[in-house]
C-alpha cells in the first residue's frame, strides 16, 4: 500500500494524488523504476501531503530567502547539480561557471540549509523540492 512518501503532486494542482509515479520527459513512469527513493529524510514526508508550497518550503525556504535577499542563483545552482546526477564539471559547463565556484556555491548551499547533499535521501528530497520550485 503506498504511503504518503508516495505522493505525487499534479502540475498546476494544489492537491496531491497517490500515484507514486514522477513525470519524466513527458512519460509517467514509477519511482522504482527510475531509480529513486520516495520521501524519507528528517520526516519531512508529512510536507508533501500538506502540499507542493510547504514542501518546498520545508526544503528549499532558506535558498528561497537568500536568493531573493542577495540576487543570487543557489536554488538554481542546486537544482542543476542535482539534475545533473551531482556531477561537478556537467553541471559547472551547464551553468557557465568555474568548477571552483560550482563548489563554493555547494558550500554555500549546504551552509543555509544544513543539508548534506551527499546523503542519498536528501538528495531525494531536494531533486523533488527543486522539481516543484521549478514548475510552482
Amino acid at each position: 500500500m503506498p504511503g504518503v512518501a508516495d505522493w505525487r503532486f499534479s502540475r498546476g494542482s494544489d492537491r496531491p494524488s497517490l500515484s507514486g509515479v514522477i513525470a519524466n520527459g513527458g512519460k509517467e513512469r514509477g519511482w522504482r523504476e527510475c531509480g529513486e527513493a520516495p520521501v524519507s529524510a528528517g520526516g519531512r514526508a508529512e510536507d508533501a501531503a500538506s502540499g507542493p508550497a510547504l514542501f518546498v518550503e520545508s526544503w528549499l525556504g532558506p535558498l528561497i530567502a537568500y536568493d531573493a535577499r542577495e540576487a543570487a542563483e543557489l536554488t538554481a545552482t542546486l537544482e542543476e547539480f542535482l539534475e545533473h546526477h551531482c556531477d561537478l564539471d556537467v553541471t559547472a559547463s551547464a551553468l557557465g561557471i568555474h568548477r571552483s565556484t560550482l563548489r563554493y556555491r555547494l558550500f554555500r548551499i549546504r551552509e543555509l540549509t544544513g543539508y548534506d547533499i551527499q546523503r542519498p535521501d536528501m538528495r531525494s528530497n531536494l531533486l523533488r523540492a527543486t522539481r516543484a520550485w521549478r514548475t510552482s
